[in-house]
């Protein structure tokens, strides 16, 4: 009786290890980043000015097993100025999520949705554009790619 119980207690811990061990790695919380910056430059006497902004967040979870999962979305806000003038402004949003095992890359799957607006140098109008872009990237090798743009 005895050695039953051993065996059974015994059995019971490692199912509790073996269950804990395949039990998937706690994510991270998801870390901010915002960043931009502006330059100023001078061609033809006129003054240009491109200002971009990124902010999101990017998360990474590494397993036990050696599976890294790479996630990151995102804003990215662009305009140019010429002498103080906005002739061209974007606003992308972005995400991508990798994953690799043991530092080599499994999936890469990539999606942008935007939209750009310019002063049209002939006609003086406004133009706006909106396009989206998917790619999946497996083992290496381009799986799936689709965009779309278009400007009225």
């Amino acid at each position: 009786m005895r050695t039953r119980i051993t065996l059974l207690a015994s059995a019971v811990v490692l199912m509790v290890g073996v269950l804990g061990a395949a039990r998937p790695a706690a994510a991270a919380p998801p870390q901010p980043y915002h960043y931009g910056d502006c330059v100023e430059y001078v061609l033809d006497s006129a003054l240009y000015e491109y200002c971009y902004e990124f902010q999101g967040t990017v998360q990474t979870t590494e397993s036990a097993s050696g599976v890294t999962t790479y996630s990151e979305r995102g804003t990215l806000s662009e305009t140019l100025t010429i002498n103080g003038e906005v002739v061209e402004s974007d606003v992308e949003k972005y995400t991508y999520m990798g994953v690799s095992r043991d530092g080599e890359p499994q999936v890469n799957r990539e999606v942008e949705r935007g939209s750009t607006s310019y002063v049209d140098p002939i006609t003086g109008e406004e133009v706006t554009c909106t396009y989206d872009f998917h790619v999946i990237i497996t083992n290496s090798f381009l799986r799936h790619e689709a965009s779309n743009f278009e400007c009225r």
